[in-house]
């Protein structure tokens, strides 16, 4: 009798727009021999930067796992949860693996990989309109103006510097004409 283990790594998205953020990873560990075994080993190559890998796939090792049934589910199997950060633009590879050990000291293992990506920052696509209240003026007239900004980006844009022509710095709590 040979022992065997599958590894499954699934990530709940392959990407998230620019900056990206937060994936979660689930790892299922199935025991494919008819002989019970112990997880000895799981590791992942991201797993000392990942947010909570040693709350839930660690506890892993050590624990044993039934023989067989036939399919992923049941005494046969483990699963565990864990999430990483990735921010900035990239393929983010990332691999698990898995070793187990049956009562005659036999070992089998297995890998699985998966892949995430953020992709380069979007362009901003943004959108200044400036209206009157009224197209002529009489001398000494008040006209007021109404500016209108829009975005279609996929990201949040801050206005951090708006000027006019004619009123200088719009976002001058101090200016006279704002």
């Amino acid at each position: 009798d040979r022992i065997a283990v599958d590894l499954i790594k699934d990530v709940d998205v392959n990407g998230l727009p620019f900056p990206g953020g937060t994936f979660t990873y689930t790892l299922t560990v199935h025991n494919l021999s008819n002989v019970p075994v112990t997880i000895t080993s799981l590791t992942d190559d991201r797993s000392g930067t990942a947010n909570d890998w040693g709350a839930d796939c660690a506890t892993l090792i050590g624990q044993e796992l039934a023989a067989t049934d036939g399919s992923v589910g049941g005494a046969d199997t483990k699963t565990c949860t864990y999430s990483h950060d990735y921010f900035g633009s990239g393929d983010y590879p990332n691999t698990a693996d898995v070793v187990v050990t049956d009562k005659e000291e036999r070992t089998a293992k297995d890998q699985d990989k998966e892949s995430v990506q953020v992709p380069e920052r979007a362009p901003i696509d943004i959108e200044l309109l400036k209206d009157a209240d009224t197209e002529t003026v009489n001398s000494g007239e008040t006209v007021t103006y109404t500016l209108t900004f829009s975005h279609a980006s996929s990201v949040p844009v801050y206005v951090y510097e708006l000027t006019d022509d004619k009123f200088g710095n719009l976002l001058n709590a101090s200016n006279p004409n704002v």
